[in-house]
């Protein structure tokens, strides 16, 4: 029991963790990915063309999106496929998720 908990714990520590900041000139997605040494961001308004994200500080991860257009997206950390939380999610053609950027769900001009 306690080494399960223990597991779940590094586990959550480890996770990333998500959010948006709108402004006029885009929504700024920020996605915390501590010891990631590349990010990669897939979305549909390019045809999910990787695009590099920008570390903005140390494990801070930034990427801007029209802030008035509705998109599916998701990230490659170090390799790997992350979808990190958020306020709405799609199951996609292929059996996984993607995460949903839409104006009207994160409200104009806040963060979530």
């Amino acid at each position: 029991m306690r080494a399960m908990i223990l597991l779940l714990a590094v586990f959550i520590a480890g996770c990333s963790s998500h959010w948006v900041k709108q402004e006029e000139s885009g929504a700024t997605l920020y996605l915390k990915a501590r010891d990631a040494t590349s990010v990669m961001f897939y979305c549909s308004l390019d045809g999910y063309t990787p695009r590099r994200v920008d570390e903005s500080r140390k494990g801070v991860w930034r990427v801007v999106v029209p802030v008035d257009r509705e998109c599916r997206y998701f990230y490659r950390v170090d390799g790997q496929v992350v979808i990190p939380p958020s306020p709405r999610r799609e199951f996609d053609d292929f059996g996984g998720e993607t995460c949903v950027y839409s104006p009207d769900r994160w409200g104009l001009g806040g963060e979530k």
